[in-house]
């Protein structure tokens, strides 16, 4: 069985299996890094909003 793509020849389901492997992947590791940052977020979220109270301030001054 052959995917036919124009311009591209030879591609075989064997390739388009290993493609979308990489793909669920490299998904996969993107969803957990995201989920990482975005909990890293929440967890300095104080710490930063203090900060940019006191830089919108400071310029509030000038």
């Amino acid at each position: 069985m052959k995917v036919v793509i124009p311009d591209v020849a030879n591609i075989d389901v064997a390739d388009v299996i290993v493609v979308t492997t990489l793909i669920v992947v490299i998904a996969s590791s993107l969803v957990m890094a995201m989920a990482k940052t975005a909990s890293k977020n929440l967890e300095n979220w104080p710490r930063n909003h203090e900060k940019m109270g006191e830089a919108w301030q400071k310029m509030g001054e000038n």
